[in-house]
């Protein structure tokens, strides 16, 4: 009897945190909103390391888009997170629409948005597309088109990083304004 009620108790605990790990991965937001002292950066798609323009993308990528694909660890100080701020927000850029081409190279590489706005992707290759937030959050747009998307996922402003198509980290940001 003792034995077995002990096994009830661990299944239990184990069922527990498994459904709690579930309601964490389900409820997904950035990991803070931006503020001068402590910028926002949720970047599920972006490693540690320097970003390369995708392979067999005809843009080159500036030495400070470059630095804006490459978010702080997160363990950073406070003025490492305020630098990689200050260079998303100094190459951040409005547009009517984020554009993606060949081998998803992505125009402008950080996208200024308005929270609440909707985010236009057009696509100007010759293949449908998928941009990805995170797993919940995956946008596709067939080849030559244009496609609205309401970010759901945006609770605050702040930094986010989205990858496109096979790409191994972060494309671009999305840099979503108050």
């Amino acid at each position: 009897m003792e034995r077995t009620l002990k096994i009830i108790v661990a299944v239990l605990a184990v069922g527990a945190i498994v459904l709690g790990y579930l309601i964490y991965a389900r409820d997904y937001k950035p990991l803070a909103g931006p503020t001068p002292q402590t910028p926002a950066v949720n970047t599920p798609q972006a490693p540690s390391g320097e970003m390369k323009a995708p392979a067999g993308s005809s843009y080159e990528m500036t030495a400070e888009e470059k630095k804006a694909l490459t978010p702080p660890a997160q363990n950073a100080t406070p003025a490492e997170q305020k630098a990689f701020f200050d260079t998303v927000v100094s190459v951040a850029k409005q547009a009517p629409a984020l554009e993606l081409g060949a081998s998803c190279s992505v125009r402008p590489v950080v996208l200024s948005l308005k929270k609440g706005a909707p985010l236009k992707i057009k696509n100007n290759a010759s293949v449908e597309q998928s941009v990805a937030f995170n797993r919940d959050a995956v946008f596709s747009v067939p080849a030559g088109e244009t496609k609205e998307f309401k970010l759901s996922f945006v609770q605050n402003g702040g930094i986010y990083g989205y990858g496109c198509g096979a790409s191994t980290g972060a494309s671009g940001m999305l840099f979503v304004t108050e």
